[in-house]
C-alpha cells in the first residue's frame, strides 16, 4: 500500500514539474545579459575601447551567437573597469562572461568565473577536494553568510545564474540551498520572484 501511495505521489511530482517545465522559456536568455542595449556595427573588442565599448559590444556578440568573442569583450571590460575603480560594474561583466560560458554549455568555468564574486574560488578542488568541499557545504547551509551577499540585484542574479551551473554539474543540494535562500529573500528582488520558483521547479524535476 505504501508502495503504491509513493508511487502515486512520485507521478503527481513529475507530471506537475513536467507541466512547469513545459511553460519554463530559458531562464537566461540573450535578453538577460547585464548591460546596456548593443548598437549594431563593429563588433571587435580592442584594449583601447572604452569599458563601455567592450561591455556593449560584448552584448551585441552574446545576442547573435558569438559566445567566445563576447567572453573576450568582458573581460578586458571587467579589467578596465577595474581600473577605473568601478566594483559594481566589473562585477556585471563578470557575470556575463558566465553566461556566455553557461550557454557554450561550459560549466565548470561558468563556475570559476562566479565563485570569485563571492569570495571562493576553483571550482574543481571545491568539488573533489573533500575539506573544500565540506567548508564550502557548510558555507552553502548557513543562510546567515549567505544572506550577506544579497546586496545588489546583480549578485542575486549571479546567484541564481551559480544555482543552476550547480545543477548542471550535479550539485543539486548546493543549487537547491542557494535558490531557497533566495525564495526565502524574495521580498527585496519581486522581480526576480517567479524565475527563481521556477529553477527550484527545475532541481526537483532533475
Amino acid at each position: 500500500m505504501q508502495k503504491q501511495l509513493h508511487r502515486v505521489i512520485t507521478i503527481f511530482l513529475l507530471a506537475l514539474f513536467g507541466l512547469i517545465s513545459s511553460l519554463t522559456i530559458q531562464l537566461f536568455s540573450p535578453k538577460m545579459v547585464i548591460g546596456v542595449k548593443p548598437q549594431t556595427g563593429e563588433l571587435s573588442c580592442s584594449a583601447t575601447l572604452s569599458p563601455e565599448d567592450l561591455s556593449v559590444r560584448g552584448k551585441a556578440n552574446y545576442e547573435i551567437g558569438r559566445f567566445d568573442e563576447a567572453i573576450n569583450c568582458w573581460q578586458k571590460s571587467v579589467a578596465a573597469y577595474r581600473q577605473h575603480k568601478n566594483e559594481a560594474e566589473a562585477i556585471n561583466n563578470q557575470i556575463n562572461q558566465a553566461q556566455a560560458a553557461f550557454a557554450m554549455g561550459l560549466y565548470p568555468r561558468a563556475c570559476n568565473i562566479l565563485l570569485p564574486i563571492y569570495r571562493e574560488k576553483d571550482c574543481f578542488l571545491i568539488i573533489q577536494d573533500q575539506d573544500k568541499r565540506k567548508h564550502f557545504s557548510e558555507k552553502i547551509e548557513n543562510p546567515e553568510g549567505l544572506r550577506k551577499l544579497l546586496n545588489s540585484p546583480t549578485k542575486i542574479a549571479g546567484l541564481r545564474l551559480l544555482a543552476n551551473v550547480f545543477r548542471s554539474l550535479g550539485e543539486l543540494d548546493w543549487s537547491y540551498q542557494i535558490l531557497v535562500l533566495l525564495a526565502s529573500n524574495n521580498n527585496s528582488f519581486p522581480e526576480q520572484a517567479g524565475a527563481i520558483l521556477l529553477d527550484l521547479g527545475n532541481i526537483f524535476r532533475t
